[in-house]
């Protein structure tokens, strides 16, 4: 009799409950399509956020609000990971992962949206530019039902780096020229490039190799470059040591760095200055009256494979302008090159020619310099220099840079190179000569600036000679 009264008590109660678990169990499949989608969007998210915290560095971003919203970014393993939206199937899906192992990790996307955020938090937007203001990252994904259970859902998430990007980095490593193009310790070179938006100066910077106790100090070159040591945004600057023959001279006094005109031809009124030189401490001055010339006589070896004249002049303030007449000609009337002819310039001013034409001539270079009787200003030449190199591709404009010692480093050939700015490393590389420019003419060459430098993929064997002071092809 109790067993009976105690089930049918607990019928009457079964019976009341039963509208109420009706009606949760209603309410859980309702939510269970947002519960899903929450769960898709929970694991891509954070997939994103925990391997960008640890990224090397920003590989490719592109930025749209569906289509191709992507990023690629070096792992702290050195390979390249991938976040983005795949839209060739209808939903949209996020695929995650490494190369070969590419996965989608969230369904039923409606859009992606990345957002690059700057240092001072504000949004960048064209990271593509310059990938080495990037300090965050942004994610916002939308996901839907594709049945119409549930309203569409949007979550966010967002990443720092852990590492910062290289303002300046190791670009191109010459560090094994072949016979032909020089003895190896004179013609190696390392290449700098300026990934940035901004141009930043280099000068001071220091280089350095495996084992070195002292660093190298970068110093900007006047007498075959521009005498600066500021990269520009996008741009390049070579470095080699003092005993480089990668640009070759043929004036021996052409700096006038002898304190005479040793080594010139020269007429009266042609004497040497220190102080307010363009390079070094001392400059030719002409204080003669009426026409006179200073020549230097020279031939370009035939291993060269391009040549070029330069010569710096500038006139002293006064109320009568100097005249300057520079060019090169064949040891007697015929000229070859006419570099300038006319006044001088109120400030240093370089005037170049291109000498490939005139290899292995006899050839002379002119400099005549004309004053009126009575307070003109004097005529003053410096930096007068007629190079070679055997690289055919070294650009005459190109930025160079010495290191303050005749070596880079005790060896380049260690395959370790590291670049610094007031004591913080901007770039380090430890190669393996079997990635490229093993004495067979290339060049150690970087395929991607952001790349993680010290990894196989990183980098490729240049075509023979490299490109110096250029882009990598």
């Amino acid at each position: 009799m109790e067993c009976l009264l105690a089930i049918a008590i607990m019928a009457l109660v079964f019976a009341a409950a039963a509208p109420l678990l009706q009606k949760a169990a209603a309410c859980y499949s309702a939510a269970d399509p947002r519960l899903g989608l929450v769960d898709e969007a929970r694991i891509g998210l954070a997939a994103f956020t925990r391997d960008f915290r640890e990224a090397r560095s920003i590989v490719e971003v592109t930025l749209s609000d569906r289509t191709d919203s992507q990023a690629r970014f070096a792992s702290d393993a050195g390979d390249t990971i991938f976040f983005g939206l795949a839209t060739a199937e209808s939903p949209y899906r996020i695929q995650y992962g490494r190369p070969g192992a590419v996965e989608n990790i969230a369904f039923n996307c409606q859009s992606l949206r990345i957002t690059c955020y700057g240092a001072d938090g504000t949004v960048l937007p064209m990271p593509g530019s310059d990938r080495t203001a990037i300090r965050s990252v942004g994610a916002t994904v939308t996901v839907y039902d594709p049945a119409g259970r549930a309203d569409p859902m949007t979550f966010a998430t967002r990443a720092s780096i852990r590492r910062s990007l290289p303002s300046v980095s190791i670009n191109e490593i010459m560090y094994k020229p072949p016979p032909e193009l020089g003895a190896k310790d004179k013609n190696q070179w390392v290449e700098l490039y300026n990934p940035t938006a901004k141009a930043i100066d280099v000068a001071g910077w220091r280089l350095w190799t495996k084992d070195q106790d002292t660093p190298n100090t970068l110093v900007a070159d006047p007498l075959y470059s521009t005498g600066t040591g500021v990269i520009p945004a996008g741009g390049y600057a070579v470095i080699t040591d003092t005993d480089s023959e990668l640009y070759k001279e043929k004036l021996e006094n052409g700096d006038f760095e002898t304190g005479s005109m040793s080594k010139w031809s020269s007429a009266d009124g042609w004497t040497v200055d220190a102080g307010g030189a363009v390079s070094g401490n001392h400059a030719a001055r002409y204080f003669g009256t009426g026409w006179n010339c200073i020549y230097d006589d020279f031939k370009i070896e035939s291993a060269a494979a391009k040549a070029r004249v330069r010569v710096w002049e500038r006139a002293n303030p006064d109320y009568s302008v100097p005249f300057i007449v520079i060019r090169v000609t064949n040891r007697s009337s015929t000229v070859y090159a006419t570099l300038y002819n006319g006044p001088c310039h109120a400030e240093w001013t370089a005037h170049t020619a291109d000498l490939t034409a005139y290899i292995n001539r006899d050839a002379r270079l002119e400099i005549w310099g004309y004053r009126s009787s009575g307070g003109s200003a004097y005529v003053r030449v410096d930096a007068a220099v007629v190079h070679w190199s055997r690289n055919p591709n070294l650009p005459f404009d190109a930025l160079h840079l010495w290191v303050n010692s005749s070596t880079i480093g005790k060896n380049l050939e260690d395959a370790q190179v590291f670049l610094a700015q007031s004591g913080r490393l901007s770039d380090a590389v430890v190669f393996n000569n079997a990635w490229g420019g093993d004495g067979d003419g290339s060049t150690l060459s970087r395929r991607d600036a952001f790349a993680p430098s010290s990894e196989t993929a990183t980098w490729q064997p240049s075509a023979y000679a490299g490109t110096p002071a250029a882009a990598n092809p």
